[in-house]
This record gives structure tokens, C-alpha cells and sequence, in this order.
């Protein structure tokens, strides 16, 4: 999908943040920290059901903004650093695993979940092994982490809204459905693109 090509706009965005914060006592790690507790807050209020979907949007959404804010900071100060790296991937996992976990409980789908979850993590897998084997690492797909986040939020203020029912599912089992098919495709197709490479 195209949201990811809007990181360079967003980036934009939060840097009076990056203003704010450059010369502060915070880290980025305190603030990785931070995004990984509200992601927490937001797959549990997305477990509760509809009442709590309009605290998992916003949540979802301060969420996304220090996922962006903290390796800003940290190119900004010249931290960035490998543990840095690792911190942010290994929080981005587990944002991931609960939030799509949270839905996916809230409606009752758990196979669905299950299989999204596994989409999303083993996108990730192969992006990551891509570069174990000396490639760089693969960031693109038909949906990647910032599609996923933009879904997420139309689909609950979808449901919020008009609560469209489409054959048997509503819109947030629709959603688990595409999380589900594009994150395995993701994953297929960064495999494949980095297969071809190799055989160059």
C-alpha cells in the first residue's frame, strides 16, 4: 500500500517535537518505553469491545506517533545506536502482537487473529533474515506496519460509525482478514524479492 511513502511527510510533523524534547533529560528508549505501554493500553481497550474502540484509536495513534519520535530524537542527538535498533524492534513485535491480539479477542475471531498475528511477525521475520544473509533489510510490501496502523483506524471508526456488516463479518473481522492475507503475501513477497537477488 502507499502509507509508508507519507513517512518522510510525518516526520515533518512531529519535528517541533523533536524540537521540544532535543535538549531535555528524556531518551528515546524512555520514550520507546512509553509508546510499548500505550500499545498495551490500546490492545486492551480494543479487547473490551466497542466501548472501548474510541480509547484504542487514540491510543493506537499516540502509539504510532512515539514509534516515529523516538528514532527522531535519537538521529537528532546522535544516539541511534544498535541497542537503540533492537529496543525499537523487539517493542514494534510486541505493540503488534497485542493490538491485532486485543481486536481479534474483542470480536471473538481468534483463528483469524492467530493467522494475523503470524502474517505480521513473520513480515517482519523475513525483512530482518533478509539482512542476517547480507542484503539490506527489506522494509517493502503490500502492507507494512504504518498501512497496518491506518487500517486499524478506519476499520474501528468504520465500525464506530455506520457498523457495516459485509456477508458474515463486520468491519473489524475484515480487517483481522486483510492483516491476516497481506501480512503472509508481505512476507512471500520479500522472500521472493530477496531470492531473485540472490540468484543475481
Amino acid at each position: 500500500m502507499t502509507f509508508q511513502r507519507l513517512r518522510p511527510w510525518s516526520k515533518k510533523v512531529i519535528s517541533p517535537l523533536v524540537d521540544i524534547l532535543e535538549n531535555s533529560l528524556i531518551t528515546p528508549n524512555q520514550i520507546s518505553f512509553l509508546g510499548l505501554i500505550i500499545a498495551f493500553l490500546a490492545g486492551f481497550s480494543f479487547y473490551t469491545g466497542e466501548s472501548g474502540y474510541v480509547a484504542g484509536v487514540v491510543l493506537i495513534a499516540v502509539s504510532g506517533i512515539l514509534d516515529l519520535l523516538d528514532g527522531e530524537l535519537a538521529r537528532r542527538r546522535g544516539e541511534d545506536s544498535n541497542k537503540g535498533d533492537l529496543i525499537d524492534h523487539v517493542f514494534d513485535r510486541y505493540a503488534d502482537i497485542v493490538i491485532i491480539g486485543g481486536l481479534a479477542a474483542g470480536v471473538g475471531q481468534y483463528l483469524i487473529g492467530f493467522i494475523a498475528v503470524t502474517g505480521v511477525l513473520m513480515t517482519s521475520y523475513v525483512g530482518t533474515q533478509i539482512q542476517a544473509v547480507g542484503f539490506s533489510r527489506d522494509y517493502t510490501g503490500l502492507i507494512v506496519r504504518a498501512d497496518r496502523f491506518v487500517l486499524i483506524i478506519l476499520a474501528v471508526l468504520i465500525d464506530i460509525s455506520i457498523k457495516v456488516t459485509i456477508g458474515p463479518f463486520d468491519a473489524i473481522t475484515w480487517l483481522l482478514i486483510l492483516v491476516a492475507v497481506g501480512g503472509h503475501m508481505t512476507a512471500i513477497q520479500r522472500f521472493g524479492k530477496a531470492w531473485r537477488e540472490m540468484e543475481n
